[in-house]
């Protein structure tokens, strides 16, 4: 992308030669130095589908009857020569080999470092790894117009005040080109294009309802004028959470109910379970002609081992346990005996709802009341903050807990075992993060006490009933990485930031509540602002793909 915007002037190759071109393409030969970019899962070494009027299984089967094509557009042969390709421009350069990844796209989609990189990583323990920081201005001042763009990322201070007097020259076009009639933040969408009307109801999921908290302009153009960037179906991009949810949904249903001797499935029961429905989601989202494929077998066995280390930690904290998991992927839709979306009311009458699909609901009956825990799984890292639900972010877990707990589906009541007039408590609500564990090992572990190092360190966050009964219920141990942190002080007593008396969920409950009619009212009103929320740890304009078109020169 880099190389189609700028002009390359010819170095005189007596002098020096700069060679640019595609890996597998190049023929370079006495190089000195190489740059590899790209290092990432899908691009080097690229990913291969199948491709031609024959499937790999069409050829296996017209080899058989001894009619063989030609194996340059076979999977394995291409998926050989993308190893072959990498393996060369490893081996170019005689002084210097430099590698290049990226921790994510333009759009904020994450990528992860391809095994050609990762595999370096580990050879060279001493190797110099430099992180490049996109605000970092030592890499954006290459030219004077470039810098004065960028002075808006410096903090106010000495820096910033040199660097604009030595950049006088030019800041004069840059303001021009970035004036408030052309980056005016404040949008207002006119009322005869709103998309609501008096009398209408409010549908949201928790994801839609936060874009426009973080962002109102983006929230506009993402769902109301329907501007995405077009992107190529991906199973690394888009089926690897599906992959986990799939596997752990089967696999904890399995690993939590007694034998027929009352025990528990055993490791090696689990490990088998864990093959069969390996198998069964394979046979069921791919392609005939991928499911031989090497490439997508090894994705699936290091998902495989991720979800087999994470369903580890869950059953060891369900042995301590007098929770039950009682509901995996349940949707909030009030169809076929399913709760109802939780539901708000603005003064005016508009109806607010919010509907989605929890992974997991765990149940505790206990003295004639039923207290109920919410579990999600996160593929990547979570943390919950309370501070976050005062800005109105991160409200999913709480809009299904109190969806739950204040449900007015009298089925539903039934389902749960609650009698006429009976409510669930709210138990609380878990993150349990599936970041790939990375675990120091010592030279004399064994595999059985590096295996217990990665699934101790799984990571949980959430918020909880300060009961000390009910906490005890979730692990007899009150042990900390189960109950999201929570330990005892020096006094004996449980203290924890996310600990949560009964009343504190009441308040929390009604805090929301006030929360979604604010924003719920300032959508209505077609409040469309380029301005961002403004709260730790958010920075909605970092990944946002509205930037083409974004009316805020900050962004």
């Amino acid at each position: 992308m880099v190389f189609s915007q700028i002009e390359i002037g010819t170095i005189p190759t007596s002098v020096d030669e700069v060679m640019i071109g595609s890996a597998a393409t190049l023929r370079p030969a006495q190089v000195k130095y190489v740059f590899l970019l790209g290092l990432c899962e899908g691009e080097f070494p690229a990913s291969v589908n199948e491709r031609g009027l024959f499937s790999s299984a069409d050829r296996k089967t017209l080899s058989s009857v001894g009619i063989e094509l030609s194996l340059d557009s076979t999977t394995d042969a291409r998926a050989s020569d993308e190893l072959m390709f990498v393996q060369r421009a490893f081996a170019t350069p005689s002084c210097g080999l430099y590698l290049f990844t990226s921790v994510a796209e333009q759009n904020g989609q994450s990528r992860t470092p391809s095994l050609p990189f990762r595999r370096t990583r580990a050879l060279f323990e001493n190797l110099k790894e430099h992180r490049y920081f996109a605000n970092d201005l030592r890499y954006l001042t290459g030219a004077p117009k470039n810098a004065a763009a960028q002075l808006r990322n410096l903090e106010k201070g000495e820096e910033a005040q040199a660097l604009k007097q030595a950049l006088a020259d030019h800041l004069s076009s840059v303001n021009e080109l970035s004036s408030a009639e052309l980056t005016d933040p404040v949008c207002r969408v006119a009322q005869d294009h709103l998309p609501l009307r008096k009398n209408d109801s409010l549908h949201f999921s928790a994801t839609r309802f936060e874009t426009y908290v973080k962002c109102p302009f983006n929230y506009y153009c993402t769902y109301e004028l329907g501007l995405r960037e077009k992107k190529q179906a991906n199973f690394r991009t888009s089926m690897m959470g599906s992959f986990i949810h799939y596997i752990l949904e089967h696999l904890i249903r399995f690993a939590t109910t007694p034998t027929a001797d009352g025990t528990l499935p055993s490791d090696e029961l689990l490990l088998q379970k864990a093959e069969v429905v390996v198998e069964e989601y394979i046979d069921k989202i791919t392609p005939p002609n991928e499911k031989d494929s090497q490439r997508l077998r090894h994705l699936y066995r290091r998902l495989k081992r991720l979800a087999v280390l994470m369903m580890k930690s869950i059953v060891d904290e369900f042995s301590k346990s007098d929770f039950v998991p009682a509901f995996f992927e349940l949707p909030f839709n009030g169809k076929n005996g399913n709760p109802s979306p939780m539901e708000f009311t603005l003064q005016d009458g508009i109806r607010v709802t919010f509907s989605g699909i929890v992974d997991r609901v765990d149940l505790l009956r206990k003295d004639g009341d039923t207290y109920v825990r919410i579990v999600d799984y996160k593929t990547g890292s979570k943390t919950f903050s309370l501070e976050d639900v005062t800005h109105g972010i991160n409200l999913q877990m709480l809009l299904y807990l109190f969806a739950l707990c204040r449900t007015q589906s009298k089925e539903f009541a039934q389902t749960l075992g609650l009698s006429e007039n009976q409510s669930p408590i709210p138990a609380g609500i878990v993150y349990l993060s599936a970041n790939i564990p990375v675990v120091e090992a010592e030279e004399y572990d064994a595999e059985e006490s590096i295996l217990k190092k990665a699934t101790d360190s799984f990571k949980r966050s959430g918020l909880l009933l300060n009961d000390e009964d009910v906490l005890l219920a979730m692990n007899h141990d009150l042990s900390p990485k189960f109950l999201a942190g929570i330990k005892r002080n020096k006094d004996g007593e449980l203290v924890g930031k996310s600990l949560s008396s009964k009343e504190e969920f009441d308040d929390l409950y009604r805090q929301i509540e006030t929360t979604v009619e604010t924003i719920a009212s300032e959508l209505r009103s077609g409040i469309a602002d380029a301005i961002p929320t403004d709260c730790p740890g958010q920075d909605p304009c970092s990944y946002c793909q509205m930037k083409p078109i974004c009316r805020n020169s900050n962004s």
